[in-house]
């Protein structure tokens, strides 16, 4: 008899969001996952009627998501929905829906949760930042599985609450893909992915090169009602500043990337981004944040900015006798992630 395991927090499958979306995508297809005996329930709010034919361990449970606090809905649903299908054990990406752990306990069901970043440190309304601290108190206190994606995370948690739980990165999704190609380009070129939200440092990295007609910026990735707003209005005429779009196919992805020679990571709050170990994989030169998430991954004597002025040093002087290659540790890798994840679901259903 499968193990049934219900996965809440992502948008579903084929992966077309974010590192939560990614990494689940990939490790429900892994061998060792494969011949687990576990059956996934994945929350959705896309219908794709071609799904079985590409996922032989899932079921994904369709509600449409909801804007807002009107997502609790789509939680409250979606775990309903999964709970009459005979799921026990929930893994949440994410802990918005953590008021419903009660719940779920109370039904003597099992959570496994990785909890994101701290996110009521992100710029949100007043309404907003408290939902998350609220959320986080619950996520902490209760006696459930925790995952960080980040050591800097793990020990937040342990100071704060001393709420225990194991720190797991993420994956590059190039492993085992063809290698890139340095070009050595005579124009410097720059990029940066991900979502494009107002605490990834979007506005900082646009307005230096805005100053640094002779150097090239790319951007690519999911347009935040924030980019829209405030940055793509700025960039339309721009001649170093190219907004791409969104790409969720890997091989067209790694073809646009082996072009680029520098990656800027403005990532400063949450835990460990899965761009920021991809652009490690590819040996790109990571230009980052100077917060203690991107040091943990990259060490401290790496190149870090706080400004633009710091930003625009970097471009300018950089000096490649001075930079040392970023290593992809095992930590890193897929095989290692998966089996730790994996030991940690089975273990819930003994």
């Amino acid at each position: 008899m499968s193990k049934k395991l219900g996965i809440i927090g992502i948008r579903g499958l084929p992966a077309n969001y974010g590192a939560f979306d990614t990494f689940v995508d990939q490790f429900v297809k892994d061998k060792k996952v494969l011949n687990s005996n576990l059956f996934f329930f994945v929350s959705t709010g896309v219908k794709d009627l071609n799904i079985k034919s590409q996922y032989s361990n899932i079921k994904q449970i369709y509600v449409p998501r909801l804007p807002g606090p009107l997502i609790l809905f789509n939680y409250f649903v979606t775990i309903i929905l999964m709970f009459i299908s005979g799921v026990r054990v929930f893994l949440f990406f994410g802990y918005g829906a953590a008021i419903f752990f009660p719940l779920l306990k109370l039904f003597n069901c099992k959570i496994i949760c990785n909890p994101d970043g701290i996110e009521w440190r992100r710029p949100n309304n007043f309404i907003k930042k408290n939902f998350f601290k609220i959320c986080e108190f619950i996520f902490a206190k209760m006696k459930i599985s925790k995952i960080y994606d980040s050591k800097v995370i793990e020990r937040y948690y342990m100071i704060k609450y001393k709420s225990y739980g194991k720190t797991i990165y993420y994956p590059s999704k190039f492993e085992n893909s063809n290698s890139i190609i340095n070009r050595n380009n005579k124009i410097k070129r720059f990029y940066l992915i991900g979502r494009l939200l107002e605490e990834n440092s979007i506005e900082l990295i646009v307005n230096t090169f805005k100053k640094l007609d002779s150097y090239k910026l790319f951007i690519i990735g999911y347009k935040s009602e924030f980019f829209k707003r405030k940055i793509l209005p700025s960039i339309r005429n721009s001649k170093n500043i190219f907004y791409i779009g969104e790409i969720y196919d890997k091989k067209k992805l790694l073809n646009y990337l082996s072009f680029f020679d520098f990656y800027i990571h403005g990532h400063k709050v949450g835990g460990t981004n899965p761009t920021l170990i991809e652009a490690i994989y590819l040996k790109k030169k990571i230009f980052a944040y100077d917060c203690s998430f991107n040091k943990e991954i990259l060490g401290t004597k790496k190149f870090f900015f706080k400004n633009n002025l710091d930003l625009e040093r970097l471009i300018k002087y950089y000096d490649n006798s001075n930079y040392e290659e970023n290593v992809y540790k095992k930590s890193f890798t897929k095989n290692f992630i998966n089996k730790e994840y994996l030991e940690i679901l089975l273990n819930e259903f003994k």
